[in-house]
């Protein structure tokens, strides 16, 4: 074999391992830190900007069953839904909050992440963000209202089985909580119950909240998340149905 096609082949193959060693550098970033921007590590940011590194991370990524995106100059990785190592799992909704670690309090810590993510993407396209924050104290009256309502339906069962959720458990697990007060502050209040869920949201980076303020507010990650991702075409459909006032868990009114 010519001797300079040798020395081609051997460059090329000395290459494309270099191009999967920077890859499993990104991912293996991304898997311990969750985003990765210029201002985190210069050198693998630069990396993912070559096209070649950018299949090989992509390649890589579904091996470990995520997806990496890049959006606004930040890199993110994104758990798959049926990703049993790093996603998110009914366990570990079950442990957010409270003592009672069964399915309804793993399902009433997603309606209160639903609150939130309703109150703050409720637009569309560039407004999708509607606001800059909110508080505990509204979430939980939001809570409270909305549950009371949805159980007080008449027909209850037959929307309970259409939307997949036991409304009816979750509005008894909710109205068992206590009220906070100044001698009374535990998970197992109301408001206690959403702190949890905050706090855990916060580990996620998809929360913030300023000591000594109640305010709680989106991070840049979850902005960008529900942008381009959580919100695309094909989830748009399904989020729709679940915020729109037919859904027996947000709607204000009766019909």
């Amino acid at each position: 074999m010519d001797e300079q096609l040798i020395e081609t082949l051997e460059l090329n193959a000395e290459e494309i391992k270099n191009h999967y060693k920077k890859a499993h550098a990104i991912v293996y970033y991304l898997i311990n830190k969750g985003q990765l921007s210029l201002d985190d590590q210069k050198d693998l940011y630069n990396d993912y900007s070559n096209r070649e590194i950018q299949k090989a991370v992509d390649e890589v990524a579904e091996e470990f069953n995520v997806l990496i995106r890049r959006y606004n100059h930040v890199i993110y990785m994104i758990p798959l839904e049926d990703n049993e190592v790093i996603g998110m799992k009914m366990e570990d909704m079950r442990n957010i909050a409270g003592s009672k670690k069964t399915n309804v309090t793993a399902y009433l810590s997603m309606y209160i992440v639903t609150l939130f993510l309703e109150l703050f993407y409720n637009g569309v396209g560039e407004r999708l963000k509607t606001r800059d924050y909110t508080s505990i104290d509204e979430v939980a009256n939001l809570a409270t209202k909305r549950l009371n309502l949805a159980i007080a339906k008449e027909n209850i069962e037959d929307e309970e089985e259409e939307v997949g959720y036991n409304v009816i458990s979750i509005a008894e697990h909710w109205n068992a909580l206590q009220k906070d007060d100044e001698n009374h502050k535990s998970k197992n209040t109301k408001h206690g119950y959403i702190r949890s869920v905050v706090t855990f949201l916060i580990k996620e980076k998809l929360f913030v909240r300023y000591e000594g303020y109640e305010d709680i507010r989106p991070t840049t990650k979850l902005t960008d998340l529900m942008g381009h991702y959580f919100l695309d075409s094909k989830r748009k459909v399904k989020i729709e149905k679940l915020f729109s006032e037919k859904s027996i868990l947000v709607e204000d009114d009766y019909a």
